[in-house]
C-alpha cells in the first residue's frame, strides 16, 4: 500500500468518526413543563402538601396532594381541577392545574366585612389576614388614605378615629373606613371651533375629589364630526374617561363636514283673522345652507297632510330661496272658514342635506266677529210674599223678569212682595281668552212701576254659585253667592221707551280670562223705602217667555277688542 493511499484511508475514517459523534452529541428539545396551583380555602382552614413537590411537572407526571385541616378545622372536599372526598388525592399533569382544598370550621366562624368610603379614598389592611376568624380573634385593622385623602373615621361595627384600631370577632362584623378628601380638581373643558359640537360629564360636578373618573361625552353639532380629545386627553375614543389627579382641561376638536344643512328663519309663523274681513297677509321663511357645499333639491311638503286654508311655495331648489305662506278665509268650496285655532307644519326637504326635513310651525286664529250680540240661554223669576209664604218655594220660570219691592199698607204696619231675577248667557267657548272691549247687559222694560214718585235702583252682579233653572226659588236665590266686584248699578226707569243698559264689563272679562266661572247674573233691587202709603215699586223687563218682540229678549252685547 501506497503512503497515499494510506493518507486517503486515515482522513476518511476520521471523518467518519466526527460525523457520528456529532449526530450522538445534539441535544433533544425541552419537554412541555405544566404548573399546578394548590390553594386552601379558607385561605387559614389549612394547608395541602403535594409529592412531588415541584414548581413545574413534565407531561404525564401524576401528583400526590394531602390536605391537612388546621385546629378546628376539617377537611370537605376538592375543587377545582380534582374533585371528591378522597383525600390523599392524584391529578395527572397534562396540562396546567389549579387545585383547591375546602375545609369546614368545627366551630362557629366569622366574617369581617371592611369597605372604604369613598371607594377610591384609601385602603385598609387587616392582620391577621384571614377569610373568617374563630370567636374572640382581635383583628388589627390599619387604613392608608390614598393621595389626595385624609383618613377621618370608622363606621359600622367600629367606631373612632384611632388607626390602626382593633376589632373583636365574637360576630359577623362590617367596619367602614371613612376618608376625607384633603383637596379638589377642576375640569375645563372646551370645544374647537366653538359651534362644532358640546361635551357632556359624568359626573357633572365644578370640582372633583381626587382620583375621581368622569365621563367625557363629545356630540357633534350639526355639520360637524368628532375628531379627537386635545389637552389632558388624547385619543379618539368617544365617551372616554379621565382620571382627576390633578387640575386638567381637555378640549373637544370637531371638524366640519361639507355636508348642507337646511336653515329656516323664522320656524314658526302666526297668522290672526277675523271673520268676515280679509285674509291676513301672506308670510315668508328665509332658506339658507347653514352647512358647507351646496343645498340643493329643496322641496315643500306638509308632514300633517295638506290644509285647505294654506298654501307654500318655494322661489328655487336652491339655497338661498324664500318660502311664501299665504292663509285663507275660505275652504276651496268658498265656504268661510269658523272662528278658532289652526295649526299645521310645512316642511322644507332635501336629499341633499344633513338634516332634512326642517319644518316651519303655522298657526292661524280666526277671531269671532268684533261684536257678539247674546241672547240669554235661560232666565228665572223668584218672588216672596209677606202675606203668602208659598211663594218663597215656588218657581217662576215664565213670567217677566220682576225686580224690586211691592208695599201693600195694613191697620198697623205693612205688608210687602219682593221679587229678583236670573240669568245665563251660555258664551263662554265664545270669549274664552279674547279681549273684551266693553260688554253690556241690555233690558228691555215691559212696565214701569207704580210709584214714579220714588227712585228706587236695580243692581246686576255676578254669581258665585251655580244654580237650576228648574229648581231656583226665592228661598234657595237666598242661599246663593255673588262676586264681590263689577256690580252695575241703575235707576229704575220710568219709561218703556227705551231700554236699560247695564256696564257688566268687569264681569265678562273675568269670565273671558277664566278668573271667574260663568254662573250668569243675578238682578234685584236697592234703595226701596216705605213712603207710609200704597206703593208699588217693581220694574217688569222682557224675558224670554214674556216679549212684545223677539228682538226684545234679554240681551248680553259683547264687543272685542
Amino acid at each position: 500500500m501506497s503512503r497515499t493511499a494510506l493518507a486517503l484511508g486515515i482522513i476518511g475514517s476520521l471523518l467518519l468518526y466526527l460525523a457520528c459523534k456529532t449526530e450522538s452529541t445534539t441535544p433533544e428539545p425541552p419537554e412541555a413543563q405544566y404548573m399546578l396551583t394548590v390553594t386552601a380555602t379558607p385561605s387559614n382552614g389549612g394547608t395541602v402538601a403535594r409529592s412531588p413537590s415541584q414548581a413545574s411537572y413534565a407531561p404525564g407526571t401524576v401528583v400526590t396532594l394531602t390536605a391537612t385541616p388546621a385546629a378546628n378545622y376539617v377537611f370537605t372536599r376538592w375543587a377545582g381541577d380534582v374533585n371528591g372526598t378522597d383525600n390523599p388525592a392524584t391529578v395527572a399533569m397534562s396540562a396546567n392545574r389549579s387545585v383547591s382544598a375546602v375545609f369546614t370550621s368545627t366551630t362557629p366562624m366569622h366574617e369581617l366585612t371592611v369597605t372604604v368610603s369613598p371607594s377610591i379614598g384609601g385602603s385598609v389592611a387587616k392582620s391577621p389576614l384571614q377569610d373568617e376568624y374563630t370567636p374572640g380573634t382581635a383583628v388589627t385593622l390599619t387604613a392608608t388614605a390614598a393621595s389626595g385623602y385624609a383618613f377621618t373615621r370608622w363606621e359600622g361595627d367600629l367606631t373612632g378615629t384611632a388607626n390602626p384600631a382593633a376589632v373583636t370577632m365574637d360576630v359577623d362584623k362590617s367596619v367602614v373606613a371613612v376618608f376625607t378628601a384633603t383637596t379638589q380638581y377642576v375640569l375645563t373643558v372646551a370645544v374647537s371651533p366653538s359651534g362644532g359640537g358640546t361635551v357632556s360629564r359624568s359626573p357633572d360636578q365644578a370640582q372633583y375629589d381626587p382620583a375621581t373618573v368622569v365621563t367625557l361625552t363629545a356630540t357633534p353639532a350639526s355639520g360637524y364630526a368628532f375628531t379627537r380629545w386635545d389637552g389632558g386627553l388624547t385619543g379618539t375614543s368617544n365617551p372616554i374617561t379621565i382620571a382627576m389627579t390633578s387640575n386638567r382641561s381637555v378640549t373637544a376638536v370637531f371638524s366640519a363636514t361639507a355636508t348642507p344643512l337646511i336653515e329656516l328663519t323664522p320656524t314658526s309663523l302666526d297668522f290672526l283673522g277675523k271673520v268676515g274681513e280679509p285674509a291676513p297677509p301672506a308670510q315668508t321663511v328665509s332658506v339658507t345652507n347653514g352647512g358647507q357645499g351646496t343645498l340643493s333639491g329643496l322641496a315643500r311638503s306638509f308632514p300633517d297632510g295638506a290644509p285647505s286654508w294654506l298654501t307654500a311655495t318655494l322661489s328655487g331648489a336652491t339655497a338661498p330661496a324664500t318660502l311664501s305662506v299665504q292663509v285663507s278665509m275660505n275652504d276651496p268650496l268658498g265656504h268661510p272658514l269658523a272662528a278658532g285655532t289652526y295649526t299645521t307644519r310645512v316642511a322644507v326637504t332635501s336629499a341633499a342635506a344633513g338634516n332634512s326635513p326642517q319644518d316651519v310651525a303655522v298657526t292661524f286664529r280666526i277671531l269671532p266677529e268684533a261684536t257678539l250680540t247674546a241672547t240669554a240661554a235661560y232666565d228665572n223669576v223668584v218672588q216672596y210674599s209677606s202675606i203668602d209664604g208659598s211663594m218663597a218655594n215656588m218657581v217662576y220660570p215664565d213670567t217677566p223678569l220682576a225686580v224690586g219691592v211691592d208695599y201693600l199698607p195694613r191697620t198697623s204696619g205693612y205688608d210687602t212682595h219682593e221679587a229678583a231675577s236670573a240669568l245665563f248667557f251660555d258664551i263662554q267657548s265664545q270669549i274664552a281668552g279674547r279681549l273684551i272691549t266693553r260688554a253690556t247687559l241690555r233690558l228691555y222694560v215691559l212696565t214701569v212701576r207704580g210709584d214714579l214718585s220714588v227712585m228706587p235702583q236695580i243692581r246686576v252682579s255676578a254669581f258665585a254659585t251655580l244654580w237650576n233653572p228648574a229648581i231656583l226659588t226665592w228661598n234657595a236665590w237666598q242661599t246663593m253667592q255673588v262676586q264681590p266686584a263689577g256690580t252695575a248699578i241703575q235707576s229704575a226707569p220710568a219709561s218703556t221707551a227705551a231700554p236699560v243698559d247695564f256696564d257688566v264689563t268687569t264681569i265678562v272679562r273675568n269670565w273671558a280670562s277664566g278668573t271667574w266661572l260663568n254662573y250668569g247674573l243675578q238682578i234685584d233691587g236697592l234703595a226701596h223705602y216705605y213712603p207710609a202709603s200704597l206703593s208699588l215699586q217693581t220694574t217688569r223687563f222682557q224675558s224670554l217667555e214674556r216679549f212684545d218682540d223677539l228682538s226684545r229678549r234679554p240681551r248680553l252685547i259683547v264687543e272685542f277688542q
